[in-house]
């Protein structure tokens, strides 16, 4: 979001958060590729139980760049239902706001305090809760998890939300895009502990997001790029050299 006042434009043009900016002639464009990375992978984490982000509903923690780009991604797939949990009551209302007036009665804004209620929902059950948040990032927030309020750790309540929504719904998707160095954030590790399985991290959303990027800067930059390729065939390098690493 920082940078965003220094670009000469941002595409699409109601951008509000960029990952890659290319310079194209002379211009400085910005682009976000995380957020089409991280919907990828949402949807493929969806699709092994037998859902798609139409119909679905979610609870996304964090009201920031990210946030603002994954929600509006959901929305245009027609998700049933989006809540929205952030520390600041006002930025979570004021995302719910915007998706209301773009694209429909979709989304409502909650403060962290009532997060709980939001997601043990009996009426709207949600289908995948997806933290945004710096909270589990390395640091101070490392032992933070996506369920605590105000970036302080309550492994009980944590817990315990956890097993209401496995008795809820089994099937839920929990997804973090936090990355921790060393081994999966607090948030992934304590839903494993509770017996939830369809946990996705942010390596897929990593890898996914590399492919379109490439794409921009190939085109905006045709010369060093004796070899033209698609972005599937620079997603497939990209998952090699990540599965490189790995081993």
């Amino acid at each position: 979001e920082a940078v965003l006042p220094f670009l000469d434009e941002v595409k699409p043009d109601d951008l509000k958060a960029v990952n890659v900016i290319v310079k194209e002639s002379e211009r400085l464009v910005g682009y976000n590729t995380d957020s089409l990375g991280f919907i990828k992978s949402l949807e493929e984490a969806l699709e092994k139980v037998g859902k798609k982000i139409t119909g679905s509903n979610f609870v996304v923690y964090g009201a920031g760049g990210v946030a603002k780009e994954v929600t509006k991604f959901l929305a245009e797939k027609q998700a049933n239902r989006i809540r929205i949990v952030n520390r600041s009551f006002n930025k979570a209302v004021a995302l719910a706001n915007y998706l209301n007036e773009n694209y429909g009665p979709i989304a409502e804004g909650i403060g962290e305090e009532l997060s709980r209620g939001a997601v043990l929902n009996s009426e709207i059950k949600v289908d995948a809760l997806i933290n945004l948040t710096d909270k589990g990032s390395d640091g101070n927030l490392v032992n933070v998890a996506m369920y605590d309020s105000a970036h302080k750790h309550n492994e009980k309540i944590s817990r315990d939300i956890l097993r209401y929504i496995k008795h809820l719904r089994p099937d839920v998707v929990i997804a973090d895009i936090v990355l921790p160095k060393i081994q999966p954030s607090v948030s992934l590790r304590l839903a494993k502990a509770e017996g939830l399985e369809n946990l996705l991290d942010g390596n897929p959303m990593v890898i996914n997001q590399a492919g379109p990027a490439y794409i921009y800067i190939q085109k905006a930059h045709p010369n060093l790029h004796t070899k033209k390729v698609t972005e599937q065939e620079a997603l497939e390098v990209f998952k090699k050299a990540v599965n490189n690493i790995k081993n």
